[in-house]
């Protein structure tokens, strides 16, 4: 059971492309640069984290401080770092329904990239247009690996 299957490599790249294209009007537009959190923007140009989330959510705070970084360089490329994130995220999902609850391989597609295509939906529109609203999507991504170990161990241990 494992994930870098060559048999299922077309699907993970088709499910990267598709997230990317159903994301690349946002990847390249300024419009919601404004919504970014200019306090951390700017406390990465100092080569700072900011502290509070550095107390507070450890993993969050260096996801976003790279992001800032990034920002730093250009906000595309930030915004591609999080869309990184959601792809990664979109393939663990088809891995998930796919291989482990056993749906047919269409059907896992098309519900690994709902939330990427979905014309109104935030992910669509904001994520990964809004670098510091995008925090969803790495938690998700850590979810589903999650999910994935925790499936691993109840097998291991005889009980799946």
């Amino acid at each position: 059971m494992k994930m870098y299957s060559y048999r299922y490599l077309g699907i993970y790249i088709l499910i990267a492309l598709v997230t990317v294209v159903a994301s690349f009007p946002i990847l390249f537009s300024y419009e919601s640069m404004y919504l970014d959190d200019m306090m951390g923007y700017s406390q990465a140009l100092d080569g700072k984290v900011a502290p509070n989330l550095l107390r507070e959510y450890p993993l969050d705070a260096y996801i976003m401080y790279f992001a800032y970084k990034l920002m730093n360089i250009s906000l595309v490329y930030a915004r591609l770092y999080m869309a990184t994130f959601l792809v990664l995220s979109n393939i663990t999902l088809f891995y998930i329904f796919n291989r482990l609850l056993k749906f047919p391989v269409l059907l896992s597609f098309v519900a690994a990239i709902f939330p990427a295509v979905l014309p109104s939906h935030e992910i669509r529109t904001a994520i990964p247009g809004f670098i510091t609203g995008s925090y969803t999507v790495p938690g998700s991504l850590f979810m589903f690996v999650s999910i994935l170990f925790a499936y691993r161990y109840i097998k291991r241990k005889g009980g799946g």
